[in-house]
């Protein structure tokens, strides 16, 4: 078994970020939407945690905390109730293979350490428009901030981050306004 360089842990990370993109894009039933999301955003943090170590940069090592307690573990807490008693969506493979084309797309045209945020943001507006519904609407809009989170992390820089972190904040408020009709409607 060969170790990894350094280097191909980030790019890893990213792919498997993208892949969890299409995950939610694809999932018909909504608890695995959900799940879908939480380990997008885990993964999310770990690569914002690899980039912290490599740059040895403590404003990273805390982005990477607080993206997993507010992102990995806090959204799909704050989630769980709006998706209770929802019927599975309808699937096909329709979302998917847009999905995909929009994938390549973005291989095709961004630089190669880009190309997977774009990628993730691009699955996040093609979940926001394939999906019914104002909780999955919620989840699309959750995964496309993860790829602009990507992106950000990837120009690796603390003004980046500290922008981040004000336009993470403006996207899980929008999503709690947004979600707080949907779970105090009258029994």
């Amino acid at each position: 078994m060969t170790v990894q360089p350094a280097s191909e842990v980030a790019p890893w990370l990213a792919g498997v970020a993208l892949s969890l993109s299409l995950a939610v894009l694809a999932a018909r039933r909504p608890g695995v939407v959900l799940y879908a999301y939480a380990a997008q955003a885990t993964v999310l943090a770990l690569a914002v945690g690899w980039q912290a170590w490599l740059q040895a940069s403590p404003p990273l090592a805390a982005a990477a905390l607080v993206t997993f307690g507010a992102k990995g573990v806090g959204m799909p807490l704050l989630l769980r109730p709006a998706f209770r008693g929802m019927r599975p969506a309808a699937g096909g493979w329709l979302p998917v293979a847009l999905g995909a084309g929009l994938a390549a797309l973005a291989a095709a045209v961004a630089p190669e350490e880009l190309a997977p945020a774009l990628a993730m943001t691009l699955l996040g507006l093609l979940t926001i428009a394939a999906r019914r519904g104002r909780v999955l609407r919620t989840v699309g809009l959750l995964s496309l901030e993860n790829g602009v989170a990507l992106a950000a992390f990837c120009a690796a820089g603390i003004p980046a981050i500290l922008a981040l972190a004000l336009a993470s904040l403006g996207v899980v408020s929008l999503a709690a306004v947004h979600l707080a009709p949907a779970r105090t409607r009258p029994v």
